[in-house]
Protein backbone atom coordinates (compact mmCIF):
# COMPACT_ATOMS: atom_id res chain seq x y z
CA UNK A 1 0.00 0.00 0.00
CA UNK A 2 2.80 2.57 0.86
CA UNK A 3 4.61 1.82 -2.31
CA UNK A 4 1.15 2.76 -4.20
CA UNK A 5 0.15 5.68 -2.05
CA UNK A 6 3.23 7.07 -0.04
CA UNK A 7 3.62 7.72 3.25
CA UNK A 8 1.80 11.77 3.28
CA UNK A 9 -0.88 10.15 1.50
CA UNK A 10 -1.44 7.29 4.10
CA UNK A 11 -0.95 9.58 7.15
CA UNK A 12 -3.34 12.16 4.99
CA UNK A 13 -6.34 9.66 4.92
CA UNK A 14 -5.63 7.86 8.65
CA UNK A 15 -6.21 11.50 10.56
CA UNK A 16 -8.94 12.40 7.88
CA UNK A 17 -10.96 9.39 8.79
CA UNK A 18 -9.58 8.31 12.99
CA UNK A 19 -12.42 8.48 15.33
CA UNK A 20 -11.43 11.88 17.67
CA UNK A 21 -14.42 11.10 20.30
CA UNK A 22 -17.49 12.63 20.87
CA UNK A 23 -18.72 10.97 17.59
CA UNK A 24 -16.08 12.98 15.73
CA UNK A 25 -14.32 11.41 12.67
CA UNK A 26 -11.58 13.03 10.61
CA UNK A 27 -9.89 16.18 12.11
CA UNK A 28 -11.66 18.68 10.12
CA UNK A 29 -14.55 17.70 12.71
CA UNK A 30 -12.32 17.63 15.70
CA UNK A 31 -10.30 20.79 15.20
CA UNK A 32 -13.56 22.46 14.73
CA UNK A 33 -15.14 20.74 18.17
CA UNK A 34 -12.06 21.35 20.09
CA UNK A 35 -10.60 24.43 19.26
CA UNK A 36 -13.40 26.14 16.97
CA UNK A 37 -10.86 26.38 14.30
CA UNK A 38 -10.14 24.58 10.46
CA UNK A 39 -7.55 22.25 10.44
CA UNK A 40 -5.53 24.49 9.00
CA UNK A 41 -5.61 27.34 11.48
CA UNK A 42 -4.27 25.15 14.18
CA UNK A 43 -1.44 26.20 16.00
CA UNK A 44 0.76 22.88 16.78
CA UNK A 45 0.31 23.09 20.37
CA UNK A 46 -3.42 22.19 19.62
CA UNK A 47 -2.76 19.65 17.04
CA UNK A 48 -0.16 18.12 19.48
CA UNK A 49 -2.89 18.02 21.84
CA UNK A 50 -5.34 16.32 19.76
CA UNK A 51 -2.39 13.61 19.04
CA UNK A 52 -2.45 12.81 22.07
CA UNK A 53 -5.95 11.94 22.75
CA UNK A 54 -6.00 9.56 19.93
CA UNK A 55 -5.58 6.61 22.40
CA UNK A 56 -8.28 7.35 24.32
CA UNK A 57 -10.41 10.03 22.78
CA UNK A 58 -13.76 10.14 24.56
CA UNK A 59 -11.82 10.32 28.20
CA UNK A 60 -11.41 13.87 27.10
CA UNK A 61 -13.74 17.04 27.57
CA UNK A 62 -13.80 19.81 25.21
CA UNK A 63 -11.97 21.66 28.16
CA UNK A 64 -9.37 18.87 29.15
CA UNK A 65 -8.02 19.03 25.27
CA UNK A 66 -7.89 23.03 25.25
CA UNK A 67 -5.50 22.90 28.76
CA UNK A 68 -3.33 20.26 27.19
CA UNK A 69 -2.70 22.18 24.23
CA UNK A 70 -1.71 25.07 26.58
CA UNK A 71 0.84 23.11 28.41
CA UNK A 72 2.40 21.55 25.55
Amino acid sequence: MEDELGKNTILEYYINSVYWGRGMNGLNQASKYYFKKKPTNLKTNQFKALIQILKKPDAYTREEVVLLSKNL
